[in-house]
């Protein structure tokens, strides 16, 4: 039995029909995320969006390193970027970070959020090997995007349902995502003749879905996924709890400048005299005395 409420993965088998699926729900982490860059809703609930379907979608593959998905447009919001990263060693949580650069003078003048915009996916294993990238445009919405995705790049249907609400009182936000797609060269009774038919069922019964029932926290994931998938046979999987976390941090600011000379650090001297760094993911700030940084470090 899941007992978490938010924050939390759970993976789940429908062996009849040949799929698998995600239950994904967030609140702690993204309200954490939302809150420290201050982010009008217009931008908020397009940055939720990315990183609910971040999560499904890091959560589907074996993932050792970082899924990062971002969103690159012409429009009003000019950038998502969020990272799902996989946890470090046993008792490890995977975390989840997010940052958006967006124009609200274009927003006021009726710009739409994207514009000649690309949904895109950066896979970094950590293990020696290329990271892998896939990109596709953004034609109708985030979720269809994915959809898009699967279909083109990977030839996997996968199919989302995705609620977002925020308490404009608390301040709190609250996101949900149910994700399904065919396994990848397997199937059960009959899965791969009747494919297309599995697919439109899942997309009739996602579409049955409410906000207030994948978002409750009065009815467990397993019940969510047994009251819509019950015909389907379906197994659940323990959950995995996620959290919010930044893996930024001063050694790493060094290290990317110590291919620097002390020439090359005074154009990046401040007012005092010091170089500065601030993460765009957490806001972490960070100032360094130039004499210790670089390849000629004291």
């Amino acid at each position: 039995m899941n007992n978490q409420k938010q924050d939390f993965v759970q993976s789940f088998q429908l062996d009849k029909i040949g799929m698998r699926g995600r239950v994904v729900k967030l609140s702690e982490s993204i309200t954490q995320i939302i809150a420290q860059h201050d982010y009008p809703d217009w931008v908020a609930f397009k940055m939720v969006e990315c990183i609910l379907l971040n999560a499904a979608i890091a959560s589907s593959i074996k993932l050792r390193g970082n899924l990062s998905l971002q969103i690159r447009s012409e429009g009003a919001i000019k950038l998502i970027a969020t990272d799902y990263t996989a946890p470090e060693g046993e008792n490890g949580l995977p975390s989840l970070r997010g940052y958006a650069r967006f124009d609200a003078a274009e927003y006021a003048d009726k710009m739409p959020e994207f514009v000649k915009s690309i949904f895109g996916i950066i896979i970094d294993q950590k293990t020696g090997t290329q990271p892998y990238q896939g990109i596709t445009p953004i034609k109708d919405g985030l979720t269809d995007a994915a959809v898009d995705y699967f279909d083109q790049s990977e030839q996997i249907p996968t199919r989302f349902h995705v609620e977002i609400h925020k308490d404009k009182l608390a301040g709190v936000w609250r996101g949900g995502v149910v994700m399904v797609q065919r396994l990848a060269g397997e199937g059960g009774i009959n899965a791969v003749a009747n494919d297309d038919d599995h697919i439109k069922r899942v997309e009739a019964l996602l579409g049955t879905l409410t906000a207030d029932e994948l978002l409750s926290d009065e009815l467990s994931s397993e019940e969510l996924i047994y009251r819509l998938f019950h015909e389907d046979e379906p197994t659940a999987n323990p959950a995995q709890k996620v959290q919010f976390h930044c893996s930024c941090s001063e050694e790493k600011v060094r290290n990317s400048l110590s291919i620097y000379s002390q020439k090359d650090l005074k154009h990046m001297y401040n007012d005092d005299g010091m170089v500065t760094a601030d993460c765009q993911f957490c806001g972490s700030h960070y100032v360094m005395d130039p004499k210790t940084l670089g390849f000629e470090a004291e």
